[in-house]
């Protein structure tokens, strides 16, 4: 089964471990290095020793490649694709992003695994720019025009992240499956790609979870999910009452999906500044004492939020 943890183990440990699907590193940049090893440009805080993200699958072998610029490795069912580019080949963001868009959604359209479940964008300077021109806008630009041209509607949108990083560059990596996820939305919230003209020219093209039943065990991947209801932020400037609406959508979509509180194997919070830490590990370790966690530093993707976090269920 697929297996999501957070490891203090340096990137060639790991990488020498044969059921890693992929390995993400915190706290370096944004370059193209080993076959297993992903940068993400996210800062990371001194709440844990944790370096390191591990996908990997239990009892099963793993194939891994590259196929152009996007890395790739498969084991049960699962597969995981990532392309990283650095700073200088992000100067235009909007082509930038929808050239590794149509780049990894062609090579997974390539394999058995064609079913969309996860994505990550690790964006530069997420909040550089004004009006249509900010750095976040031109990113949802390019991710829709790479979805559209790939057949990409709506309903098939899988649940993401995706926040700035804080070194340069550009990672986006992904999960997808022989097995068909359902995909969620959230009642309290307003589909992100319904979402009003004012937050850009496209809509951010994300669910809010995606959900799937495998032969070996259900997962539930939720989406970066913040203090907002409908489509506005709430609580500006307020860490305490951003937390408390996150949690709350979380709630509600684990509620709404039919999984448990600890079912929660890992929570990734993203916080805008390292004086949000030690607040935001209090609450969070009061609703979900079970959940491993590892906190980075990473721009979210409004200007007025404080705090994301994510989770993976199974």
């Amino acid at each position: 089964m697929l297996i999501n943890s957070y490891s203090s183990a340096s990137a060639e440990q790991l990488n020498a471990e044969s059921q890693n699907l992929a390995v993400i590193g915190f706290d370096c940049p944004i370059t193209r290095q080993s076959q297993n090893h992903i940068p993400s440009g996210l800062g990371r805080t001194d709440a844990s020793d944790f370096v390191h993200e591990l996908w990997k699958i239990k009892d099963e072998p793993v194939i891994s490649g590259i196929s152009g610029l996007c890395k790739w490795s498969e084991s049960g069912g699962f597969l995981f694709t990532s392309i990283s580019l650095t700073a200088e080949e992000c100067e235009d963001l909007e082509a930038a992003t929808e050239s590794v868009y149509a780049e990894l959604l062609a090579f997974i359209n390539q394999t058995e695994q064609q079913n969309l479940l996860r994505f990550w964008n690790y964006v530069p300077a997420i909040n550089k720019g004004l009006g249509d021109n900010e750095n976040y806008k031109l990113f949802c630009n390019g991710r829709l025009k790479a979805f559209k041209q790939a057949g990409i509607n709506d309903a098939d949108f899988p649940a993401a992240t995706a926040v700035g990083n804080v070194t340069g560059g550009m990672t986006i990596y992904a999960i997808s499956s022989v097995y068909k996820g359902i995909h969620h939305t959230n009642n309290k919230q307003q589909n992100a790609y319904q979402y009003p003209r004012q937050y850009g020219i496209s809509s951010p093209s994300f669910a809010r979870a995606t959900s799937l039943e495998h032969p070996k065990g259900n997962l539930l991947f939720i989406s970066g999910t913040a203090s907002i209801i409908g489509h506005e932020t709430l609580h500006e400037g307020d860490l305490a009452a951003q937390l408390q609406i996150t949690k709350d959508n979380i709630f509600h979509l684990l509620e709404k999906t039919g999984y448990e509180v600890d079912s929660i194997q890992t929570m990734k919070v993203y916080l805008r500044n390292k004086s949000c830490l030690e607040e935001s590990k209090k609450s969070l370790d009061i609703d979900f004492p079970d959940a491993a966690k590892i906190y980075t530093i990473a721009d979210i993707c409004r200007s007025n939020l404080l705090v994301e976090v994510e989770c993976y269920c199974a």
